[in-house]
């Protein structure tokens, strides 16, 4: 028997928050590598490639300082 799952994202100003619930309605907030369940509402583009979330951060500050 196949499950579904019902998502849904609050997608904030400063962070994101993903979440799912299959049939039984259990409830699962999605984490991130380092077990948080906020991710930072960025998205970076530079030339080297597109970044996002901590990624876009840490890049974003890396080219703020090599351009100061």
């Amino acid at each position: 028997m196949s499950s579904r799952y019902y998502v849904g994202i609050d997608l904030g100003t400063v962070s994101t928050c993903l979440a799912y619930a299959d049939d039984d309605g259990a409830v699962t907030i999605s984490k991130n590598e380092g077990g948080s369940g906020l991710l930072p509402s960025v998205i970076l583009f530079t030339d080297e490639g597109n970044y996002v979330g901590e990624q876009a951060v840490k890049k974003s500050t890396e080219y703020s300082a090599s351009n100061s």
